[in-house]
């Protein structure tokens, strides 16, 4: 017999802590991990759009007069994975925040809409870091001011550099 793979092992020793495997000429001890890599669970947080989408959704269905089942049934999920999604610990593919609309009688536009708006009234106030410079924290000013008010992406009108527009003169 050959020495089984780590998989086999996991899979057929689950409850054992350590295996033997004997052949005629030898045997080989081989431990059993207490957790494997593959799983662990995963530790990093769901983002917080998560818990404003099932914020809204759960408004949205309370509103419409409809339960976790009745929904569920209607867009192919099941109760739980619904109510995980209410409380933003499982995400939402956009087929099925669709399909979830259209059951309640609402857009999903309409819906994102709210979601943004309460995560807007959510936002965490900036604060302006006390160790950079005045002018530093002037630009710094200006740029959130102007970020609310015009597309951030757009290109500043170019100026020309001042010694090429003076050598041009000559």
């Amino acid at each position: 017999m050959s020495t089984p793979s780590y998989v086999t092992i996991h899979t057929f020793v689950m409850q054992t802590v350590c295996g033997v495997d004997i052949s005629r000429s030898s045997f080989t001890l081989w431990k059993v991990p207490d957790v494997l890599p593959s799983t662990t669970p995963d530790t990093q947080p769901m983002p917080p759009i998560y818990g404003h989408i099932g914020a809204v959704l759960r408004v949205a269905r309370e509103k419409a007069g409809r339960t976790q089942e009745e929904v569920a049934n209607a867009v192919g999920l099941t109760r739980t994975s619904l109510t995980n999604i209410e409380k933003g610990r499982q995400k939402l593919l956009v087929h099925t925040l669709a399909e979830i609309a259209v059951f309640l009688s609402c857009s999903a536009s309409e819906l994102l809409a709210e979601v943004e708006a309460r995560a807007e009234t959510q936002r965490p106030a900036f604060k302006m870091p006390q160790d950079f410079s005045k002018k530093i924290q002037a630009q710094i000013a200006d740029m959130i001011v102007r970020g609310s008010d015009t597309d951030s992406h757009a290109k500043p009108p170019s100026q020309p550099h001042p010694r090429k527009s003076r050598n041009a003169a000559r």
